[in-house]
Parts: structure tokens; sequence; C-alpha cells
């Protein structure tokens, strides 16, 4: 990936040029098909996240960051990994070849509520389950926290376990035959009656048995008032306890939502922030709904209802955040921010399942209406933050599965962090357009939408020059296209210099970045850019510090194979990758003083040229790892090699 804070301040320069957003339109090069992206999300490329702002410096590749080797447990994603959680321990939802685990909720007893998680308090409490679930009588999870001594999976009575999940005591031998006889109390024969329960006990509030005859609503097994059943078992206002399965639902702190028994709802479960981890105010802390800002809170508007401006846990909302609240949109480019929002649309498991991750998190809402018949457009590249999107049919808050759902789709090049749906639309047709981020991420991004629009069959202008009027594609149909393949922006949003500079290397097969004053092309080395290498001074050569990498490299035919192959060497670093696809591809380690071909060694290649590179061809592992005795075999069934 690369550093996305560059790639904001350029692609928003552009934006803040724009006068009047809505007259910029989407370039509509071929689309991509539902479910068809995340082609390249395990490149490798993994400074996508990190905010630097590092294109103020003045110096021409200061929006570079290097992708570092792949190696598992380092807490870097590189190309193969899926994810790097710091370690190469299995069980904790990334693996110890760093991929991610199944099944999911991943993580279950961190602390964090995950993925499918729906709570998670780091063991069993009375609201959550161990396995991360929320407690409840009939649920099939005993949890002793709870109070409960039993749970047979429903809330019926006279099986057993009772409809509060309490051990129930076997009726007597006879009880339902209509006559009272050894330990019974009462035998309705077989019925529940007024009077008396289907266990042939005498029906009472407080015995943990709802008799609905009796006119129960609950049964906590007490007569204790402020629990959610009061002490006539009957359901109380605000819903707490409920026991007994009448109706109540059991407040689970941590939520956002501040139930029966709780004084403060955060969203968390955390001490010290002025909502104690049971939901309690905390001496001094804020209590948010009483119409003050307090403490940690941006708002307080009197309530803890979300979708008015102020969370359910007194934080600034967009305006946007909740889906009945949709901004109308046409075929335009707007910025947006989705920092603060919450996520209030539905799980997507099949459409939006990317790497695990099943939902659009931190979601805010648009309602977009089609401006022609054909094919319709949404892309968030050029955003500065790692998006998800989704789009649904009809403007109403969602109740079916997404058309489409993106996770990276912006190309196959160095800025494949962001999204890009397309769906088949009808003129006047209003479509719900769901913009959120990967693992709720928040960030500044922009919104671009366009309707039967196709940048590279109607684009103008020099493929190799930056659009002066800021236009998307450009005049070559062709070469439009294996541009805006590596980066979906220049067809998007506007064909700019960075976009000029990708069509000569990936059009005409000559970048920029090689040759003369690039760095070796066998050695991952350039000069400090950012001040902060072991060098010191921005401009003087190193090698040891990833800041240093620079594109390209200063063989201009060997640069250009590579990056014909990997535009990343070229746009963004030489990095020790491209030294690998340089060492086969370019043949570098052949050559006098390799070490003899017929010999096995520790280093790459071996001293005959020839010989060499129709080893290497037909097995790069020997001219870019070590030349060993699987190459000395083959070396000996060529003859190329006397």
């Amino acid at each position: 990936m690369h550093n996305l804070a560059f790639s904001w301040l350029r692609r928003n320069s552009v934006l803040l040029l724009i006068p009047g957003l809505a007259a910029l339109t989407l370039g509509g090069c071929p689309p991509v098909g539902p479910g068809t992206d995340n082609t390249n999300d395990n490149t490798g490329n993994t400074n996508d996240n990190t905010g630097n702002m590092n294109d103020n410096t003045g110096n021409t590749n200061d929006n570079t960051a290097p992708r570092p080797l792949n190696v598992c447990g380092d807490g870097v994603v590189d190309r193969s990994e899926q994810c790097d959680d710091g370690n190469t321990v299995d069980g904790d939802g990334c693996s110890s070849t760093c991929q991610i685990e199944t099944p999911s909720p991943a993580r279950c007893g961190d602390g964090v509520v995950n993925g499918t998680e729906q709570c998670d308090a780091g063991g069993e409490t009375s609201t959550c389950n161990a396995d991360c679930t929320n407690s409840r009588c009939g649920d099939g999870t005993v949890n002793a926290h709870a109070g409960e001594q039993c749970d047979d999976g429903n809330t019926v009575n006279g099986d057993g376990c009772s409809s509060t999940c309490r051990n129930e005591t076997p009726p007597p031998s006879g009880c339902g035959d209509g006559v009272v006889n050894g330990t019974e109390e009462c035998d309705g024969g077989g019925s529940e009656t007024a009077t008396c329960n289907t266990n042939c006990t005498t029906s009472r509030c407080g015995d943990s048995i709802v008799n609905t005859l009796a006119g129960e609503q609950c049964d906590d097994g007490n007569t204790v008032n402020g629990d959610g059943c009061s002490p006539t078992c009957q359901i109380e206002t605000g819903g707490g306890g409920g026991g007994g399965g009448g109706g109540g639902t059991t407040p689970v702190c941590g939520n956002g939502t501040i139930e029966t028994n709780e004084q403060c709802d955060d969203g968390n479960t955390a001490n010290g922030d002025g909502c104690s981890s049971t939901c309690q105010s905390e001496p001094g802390g804020p209590l948010c709904g009483n119409g003050v800002v307090e403490g940690t809170e941006e708002c307080d508007d009197g309530n803890t209802t979300g979708c008015d401006g102020c969370s359910a846990t007194c934080q600034n909302e967009p305006v946007n955040d909740c889906c009945s609240d949709a901004i109308a949109v046409g075929d335009e480019t707007r910025p947006y921010g989705n920092v603060g929002a919450t996520t209030d649309g539905p799980d997507e498991p099949t459409m939006c399942n990317f790497f695990g991750r099943t939902n659009v998190e931190s979601d805010i809402w648009y309602c977009y209406t089609a401006s022609c018949t054909g094919t319709a457009s949404a892309s968030l590249c050029g955003s500065d933050y790692d998006t998800k999107l989704a789009v649904y049919a009809g403007c109403d808050c969602p109740t079916a599965a997404p058309l489409d759902c993106s996770d990276d789709d912006c190309g196959t090049g160095v800025e494949n962090v962001q999204s890009r749906v397309t769906f088949t639309a009808t003129a006047g047709q209003k479509f719900l357009l769901r913009v959120g981020g990967y693992l709720g991420e928040h960030g500044d991004g922009r919104l671009t939408i366009g309707c039967n629009l196709d940048a590279c069959a109607n684009g103008s202008g020099d493929c190799f020059v930056a659009s002066p009027t800021e236009g998307v594609g450009c005049d070559d149909a062709t070469c439009c296209g294996k541009t805006c393949d590596l980066d979906r922006f220049c067809c998007d949003v506007t064909w700019d210099a960075t976009c000029a500079g990708e069509a000569e290397g990936v059009c005409d097969g000559s970048f920029r970045a090689c040759g003369p004053g690039s760095g070796v092309c066998g050695t991952p080395s350039g000069v400090c850019t950012l001040g902060s290498c072991t060098a010191g001074t921005i401009g003087a050569p190193c090698t040891d510090h990833a800041e240093c990498n620079t594109p390209g490299c200063n063989s201009v035919s060997c640069c250009n194979t590579v990056c014909m192959s990997d535009p990343f060497c070229c746009l963004d670093a030489w990095d020790a990758t491209c030294v690998d696809e340089a060492n086969s591809m370019c043949f570098l380690t052949c050559g006098r003083g390799a070490g003899d071909c017929h010999a096995a060694h520790t280093t790459p290649g071996c001293n005959a040229d020839a010989c060499c590179q129709a080893v290497c061809t037909d097995d790069p592992f020997c001219c870019d790892t070590n030349w060993d005795q699987m190459c000395v075999e083959k070396a000996a069934a060529l003859t190329s090699c006397p």
C-alpha cells in the first residue's frame, strides 16, 4: 500500500481547485463487477493509514514509503499476509503464518467487541457470556454471573429448568391428575390456573414461575423494585431484568444506551472515564443526557438518543450518520468525513465479506437519484483512509442485501485501499450509498458519482501530460485503460501529473524513475527524504532506514522491465522485493565472481552468464536467493552450461 496522507494531499489539491463540485462527474472506465475487488489487498504496501503528512518537505520523493520485507510477526501486513499482529501465535485471530483465522468472532475475551461478537467483557459477566454473546435466559448457555442455575435453550416452565433459568423441583408423582397428593400444594389437572402452577405449586409472585393466568408479566424470583420486574410481577417501564421470559430485556452495560439500573452508558466498560465498568456514574464524572457538556463529552442535548446530531454517548455525529438521514446527491464529486460516525447499517456477511470483516463500519449515508438508464458508479478513490462502500436499491433503510459492495477497488497500483461500486440504473431510480471504513476507520474522503460515462472512450488530451482542464481520462483509449486499471483516480476524478507519469510507464515502457540519478538496481537504497534517516540530512545517502527508499533504479532497461511487472517499484519505492525481481528478470547476479555454476553456494547466481541466465529463466530462485543443489542439477542438464 502507500502513504495515504500524501495521496490525499496530492489528490485533494485537485478537488479544491475545481469550482462547482457538482460539475465534476465520474469517468467510467470498464466497470468492476460485484465482489471482484481486493485483488491487491496482499501487495505488501502497508503504509496506508499512517497519517504522516510527508508532502511539504519540498522534495520530489517525499510522498514515498517503502514496503517492508515479508516477515510474519513484525506487525506490518506484507504482500502475502492477510494480517500481522506482531507475533506468530495461533488462536488470536491472526495465525502463525499471518492469515486471518476463522471462525469468527476473532479474539473473544480480549475485552474488545470484534466481528460478530455481541459483547466482550474479557470473560463471563452478568450481561455477557464467555463466548461473547449477550446473556439471556433461554440462550442455551448457563451464565452463573447472571444468576442462572440452568439454561435449556427455552423459557418454558415444567421441563426441569424454569423460565427464569432456575432449577425446578420435579413435580410430585401424580401431579396433573387433578387430585392433591403427597407434597403437592395444588393440582390443576395438568393445566395452569390462576392459583396453581403446572408443577403443582401454589402460584405466587417471586416464585420464578411466570403464571399468566395469575396476571404475571414476569417473575424474576424476587419482589424487588427497579430490576425490570416489579414486586407484583409486572414489567417495569424501561424494561431491565424482565426475568422469567416475561418480555423484558436484559440491560447490557457498554452498548451506548442507558437502560434499567444504569446511571450512564458511554459505549465501553472501562473505569475512570466518568462512567464505570458497571455503568454507574463515577464521582465527578460526566453524565450523558443531562444537558450539560462535561468531561470527554463533545455534546449533550439532554437525551441519549442517536441520529439527532449528538450520539447516545454524547459525541458529535455527522448529519447523515443514520440511514434515515441520508443526504440527497446526484452526479457530482463532494468531500465528506465519517469522523464520529457510528455503525447503524446491517451486517452484510455475503456481499461485504472481505478478509473476514462483513460489515461496513462507521457508516454515513447518501441517497442518489440516477440521471440515466445504464451503468452508474460511485467511487471513493482519492480518499485519505481505508474505505468500504455498499449500494442498495431504494433510499429506505436497507432490509435486503446490497447490489454491490467494495473494499479495495481503486486499481492495481499503490493506491488500492479505497472503494468503488457499479450498478445498473434506470433514470429517476433511487439508490442508497453506504460509505464507511474497513475495520471502522475514520477519515476525510471524496465521493464521486456518475452515470454512463466512459473516461477512456470520451477522454481528451495527451496521456503523458496532466489534463489542463482537470478532466478525466486521455485521448488514447488503450493507454487510458491501462493507466486506470492501475489507478482508478485517473478515470474517476482527474487526470493529474501522477496519472501522466503512470501512463508513460505502463503505456510507453519508460518510467520516469528509471535512469541515472536513481539507486543501484541490486540494492534497496536511495536518499533521505524526510530528515529522520540515520544520516539525518534530507538528500544525504542512506541505506538502513525505511524512509530512505526512492523509486526506480539506474539501469533503464532493467528498471523498466521490473516496473512493467511491478509498477510499485517505479511509482513508490525500490525496495527489497524490487531487488529480488531485478535479480530474477535482469540476471544481476550472473557473471564473474558469482560462484561455480556446477557447485552449490549460499549466494545467488553463478559465474557463467549464459548458463546462469538459462537456469534462472527456469528457476528464478537461483538468481534471487541462492544457488543450491537443485540449481546445480539444472545447470548439469543444460547444453549452455559446459
